[in-house]
Formats: C-alpha cells, sequence, structure tokens
C-alpha cells in the first residue's frame, strides 16, 4: 500500500506492477486547479492509449501485465492510494 501524491512536474512513465493480480488506484484529493495528471491505459491488442478522468472517490483496477502511467501534473495537485494485490 502506498500513498502518493503528484505535483506539477509529476508523472509515471509507462509501466506495469510486479503484482500477484493486479493493481488498484483510488483517488483520493485533487485540487480545484488540477491540469495533467490522468492516468493512461495502453490496450495490448491494438497498442492505443487511453487517458482517463478519475473523479474523487473513484478506483481503478488494472490487472496484472497491463502497461498504464500518469501524465504530467501542469497546474495543482493529486493524491491517490495504490494498493498492489
Amino acid at each position: 500500500m502506498k500513498l502518493l501524491e503528484y505535483n506539477v512536474g509529476s508523472l509515471a512513465t509507462l509501466h506495469t506492477d510486479v503484482c500477484t493480480y493486479g493493481t488498484s488506484i483510488i483517488l483520493l484529493d485533487v485540487s480545484s486547479n488540477l491540469q495533467g495528471g490522468d492516468i493512461i491505459l495502453r490496450c495490448e491488442k491494438t497498442q492505443r492509449f487511453f487517458p482517463k478522468k478519475m473523479k474523487i472517490g473513484e478506483h481503478i483496477f488494472y490487472p496484472k501485465g497491463m502497461h498504464h502511467g500518469v501524465q504530467v501534473v501542469t497546474k495543482g495537485y493529486r493524491r491517490v492510494l495504490v494498493l498492489i494485490w
């Protein structure tokens, strides 16, 4: 379990997590002026990337092996809880 805060300039490059089942991300808080910081999911079949805006309290689960990341935060901040399963 990790509590992460993404501030201006923060990002997560595309990666997969070392886990047994997958990873859960829960958005805990964002600043009212947040720009950027969207989750990026990569579809293995099409190799396309899909940005996803999350709402506070929303949960996303990535299965083991799924490539994902976070776009650079250009304004504000976001806080997430990460659970590795």
